[in-house]
This record gives C-alpha cells, structure tokens and sequence, in this order.
C-alpha cells in the first residue's frame, strides 16, 4: 500500500516537472529573438551545470544515479538562466545554479524536502553578491557579443518607464531575459493552471495584493492603469507567479494554508519593491514566504478550529432560543 502511494506520488510529481519543462522550454525562444544566440549560451552552461551538480550531490547522499522521472533540477537550471540578463557571465550562472542545488535542495534531503525554492536560492545569493552584474540589463533587440558582461541599461528607473503596450507584451523593454515577455508568460500560466500544476490558491492572493497597492498606493505619478502595468511587468513578478510561487515542495499542504502563504507572499512582494534595493524582489519575497509555509498550516488550522467553535457555540445558541420560544409557546 505504502509503495502504491510512493509511486504514485512519483508520478505526480514527474507529471509536474515535465508541465514545468514543456511551459519554460517555450518561453525560451523568444529570448533567443530579442537577445541573440547569447541566451542559447547561457541556457546550455545552466542546464550542464545543473546535470553535473545534481549527479555529484546524489552521490555524495549515497545514491547511485538520479532517481528516474526526476527532472526539478532541470527546471532549477531554467528558472535560474532565464532570471539572468542576457549580458551575464556564464561562471555567475554556474554559481547560482550550484548554490540552489547543492545548497538550498540536497543538504535537506533532496528533492521533496526543501523548504525554500533552490532557484529562487541561487539568483537571491548572486543578487546580493554581484548587484552590479544582476541589477543591469541590456536593451532588447541590442547586438550583444557572446562573452560579452558589459550592461547596457538598468530596470530599476529613477522615473515614469515609457513602456507601450505592445512592447511590454511583447518584452521589447530591458529586464531580466525570461521575465519580460508578458504575453508568453500568460499563456505559460494558463497551460499550468490548466494542467494545475499553478495554484491559483497562491497566485489569486499576490494579484489581489499587488494590484490594490497599484491603484491605492501607486508608486508612478502618471496614472493608476500606468502603475498596475508597470508593478506587474517589472520585478519578475508574472514570471515567480508562474514558475516559482507553486513549487510543491514548499507549499503549505492545507488548502487555507495555500492562501495565507499567497498572502503572505503578495505582501512580502509589496514591501520588498517599497523598501527593498534589488529588482529581483520576487525572489526575496518568495525564500521569505518559504520560510513561513510550516506556520501557514498550523495557522489555517487554528483558523479553522476558531470557526468551528464559533459556529458551534452559535447552534448552541440557537438552540436554546428555539426551545425558550417553544416553551413560552405551550404556556
């Protein structure tokens, strides 16, 4: 019986990786339009550092080979390269992907029992180590040579983004090379919320969240409907929600607890862009819900006992009240 759950359990989860891969292999290929043969460079060096990283930490646990059907790693791989500029150095890459795995996964057990986001993990760790590489970006659509680390432009502006519609469904604006293309990014998030490997549970409460602060709390002076576009296109926010903020390993496992900690996460979003120094805000927001995840369940079921208690008391009540009537009644 124990084994049947196990592997279905497996299945599930390798039914997952591969929705992630299929969604994020898409989205790979408009970055290689608007910033050159760069990005296929920089996905390969992920991709092969992650293999080895992986192949070196399962052993090291005691384990002869990866185990079959896992492909999170993989996923690791892309999520990192695809936070990255274009102009990034291939060896930052490299860090941040053996940071996220050898770090944030496999020295809690491996796959399954992490608790914080290894991808998130690595790009936070090269983030607060080389700001000046991970906070610049180039230009869309810029000749970029393939070992060039020279940025071009920064995202985090001092003014009002002049961004068209059009360009930033399109990402034809400076940003990190996989989070930018709105328009993708959505159809991403469709195909996974279809597939429910995405939580709406998660993500229904960080747009809610964000997007009030938007339009009550604007941060741009040229207009609500300009700050709701601007919130959601900048920080990879469109890109965490939709291959970040789901990751099963770190979710609360109580469908209440799933919405406290996409609370949670929408409200560590909105004070990491108000206080925060990075443009990769997400990901900060993101390890700091993980680490709340545990207290989420425990929360949503002391929530659930206090309404339980509430109701119950009230039937009493009510009760009581129907019978005084009754008897006040036969007299």
């Amino acid at each position: 019986m124990a084994q049947g759950i196990k592997t279905s359990t497996q299945a599930t989860m390798s039914r997952r990786d591969i929705d992630m891969l299929v969604a994020l292999c898409a989205l790979c290929v408009m970055p290689v339009y608007l910033y050159g043969v760069q990005v296929l460079w920089l996905l390969l060096t992920a991709v092969i550092t992650a293999i080895v990283a992986e192949y070196i930490c399962t052993r090291l646990r005691g384990q002869r080979r990866i185990q079959k059907g896992d492909f999170s790693y993989l996923i690791t791989a892309l999520i990192v390269a695809l936070l990255m500029p274009a102009s990034a150095p291939f060896w930052i890459v490299a860090v941040a992907v053996i940071f996220g795995l050898c770090i944030a996964k496999h020295p809690f057990g491996g796959r399954g029992m992490n608790i914080f986001n290894p991808a998130a993990a690595g790009i936070a760790f090269v983030t607060i180590c080389w700001p000046d590489i991970m906070n610049k970006y180039p230009l869309p659509l810029s000749q970029i040579l393939i070992f060039s680390t020279t940025p071009a432009s920064t995202l985090r502006v001092g003014g009002t983004p002049n961004i068209s519609v059009f360009n930033l469904l399109l990402g034809n604006f400076a940003g990190p090379m996989g989070a930018t293309v709105m328009i993708v990014l959505a159809a991403c998030l469709l195909f996974l919320l279809f597939r429910r490997t995405a939580s709406l549970r998660v993500i229904v409460p960080v747009v809610l969240i964000v997007g009030c602060c938007a339009i009550f709390l604007p941060r741009l002076a040229t207009g609500r409907a300009n700050s709701l576009e601007f919130e959601f296109a900048s920080g990879a926010l469109v890109f965490g929600l939709t291959f970040m903020a789901s990751d099963p390993c770190t979710l609360p496992k109580t469908n209440s607890g799933q919405i406290i900690y996409g609370t949670l996460l929408g409200i560590f979003v909105v004070l990491m862009r108000r206080f925060g120094s990075f443009d990769a805000e997400f990901v900060f927001a993101l390890l700091l819900a993980n680490a709340f995840s545990p207290s989420c369940d425990r929360y949503a079921r002391k929530l659930r006992f206090a309404i339980s208690r509430l109701k119950h008391r009230s039937h009493k009540k009510q009760t009581a009240l129907s019978a005084k009537e009754a008897g006040d009644a036969v007299e």
